[in-house]
Formats: C-alpha cells, sequence, structure tokens
C-alpha cells in the first residue's frame, strides 16, 4: 500500500496552526494512508547544534527507499498544478513519499541532500510552522485536482 507522510519538528504552539494542520491531514487521509510525524525541538540554545540535533532526529525517520521531498527555501518553485503533477509522480515510484520540513531554523545540508526533490514553498520566508500548514493544504490541492474535485478553481 502506498503512503505518504509528514516529518516535522515540533508540535506546533499556536493551537490555531495545529487545528489547521490536523484539519488538512485529516483531508489527505480519504485519499492515501498518511501519518504526521513529530521529533523533538531541540532545547539546544547554540543555532548549528539545534539544526544538526533536529536534523539527525528528522533523518532517523527516513526510511531506505522512500521518495524524500524536502521542503527548502533554494527548492525548485512549482506552482499548484505542477505540484500536483509531481504528487502524482512521486507516489507512482515509491511506496513511501516523506516531505520533510526542518524547525525555525532549517535543516542540516546532509538532510537537504538526501532528497531527492527539493521544493520551496513561497518566495518568502515563512514561519515553520505556517510552512507546514500550507504544504498540507497542498497536498490536499494537489489531490483534489488529479481527482477533477471541484476544491481547485
Amino acid at each position: 500500500m502506498k503512503k505518504l507522510d509528514f516529518i516535522f519538528v515540533g508540535q506546533s504552539k499556536d493551537p490555531c496552526f495545529g487545528g489547521l494542520e490536523k484539519n488538512y491531514h485529516t483531508r489527505i487521509k480519504r485519499y492515501v494512508d498518511s501519518e504526521i510525524i513529530f521529533v523533538k525541538d531541540s532545547p539546544e540554545k547554540n543555532v548549528a547544534l539545534k539544526i544538526k540535533k533536529e536534523s539527525e532526529a528528522l533523518l532517523a525517520k527516513i526510511k531506505a527507499g522512500d521518495c524524500v521531498v524536502v521542503c527548502d527555501e533554494h527548492g525548485r518553485a512549482l506552482d499548484t498544478r505542477a505540484f500536483a503533477g509531481n504528487l502524482q509522480d512521486w507516489i507512482a515510484r515509491s511506496q513511501r513519499v516523506v516531505f520533510v520540513v526542518g524547525g525555525a531554523y532549517g535543516m542540516s545540508e546532509a538532510l537537504i541532500n538526501k532528497g531527492q526533490c527539493k521544493i520551496k514553498l513561497s518566495e518568502m520566508t515563512l514561519p515553520h510552522e505556517l510552512a507546514r500548514v500550507l504544504l498540507l493544504e497542498q497536498v490536499y490541492r494537489g489531490f483534489s485536482i488529479l481527482r477533477g474535485e471541484k476544491y481547485h478553481h
């Protein structure tokens, strides 16, 4: 069975973001087996060490054979229809597609390089909690486009 998972750093501290994540994820699960996997925020004060520890925790959740899609500010920009087409391709070529969003300070180069695809969600800098909601909404929208449903118009 195909699976599409999301790996995020930390639970949302703002219940508004958490509610939106849950809402869109529930919608996604109508199309595909899916899970949101959370790794702990590192309490490390040193930013480089924080990034390293969080990235190691994210990497530990990735399995051999996964199609890893990393959300990174230096990734490729896709419009919504192109994203939907890529989503279809990623699912077709792998048993498990994994979307990775790092913490507030980003991800290590090792993690970014692990991604078979690197996408950017916006030209603007986004808080990581907002990036997660945006990603979940676009995945849901992508499925609705692929199924010819009315959500995207």
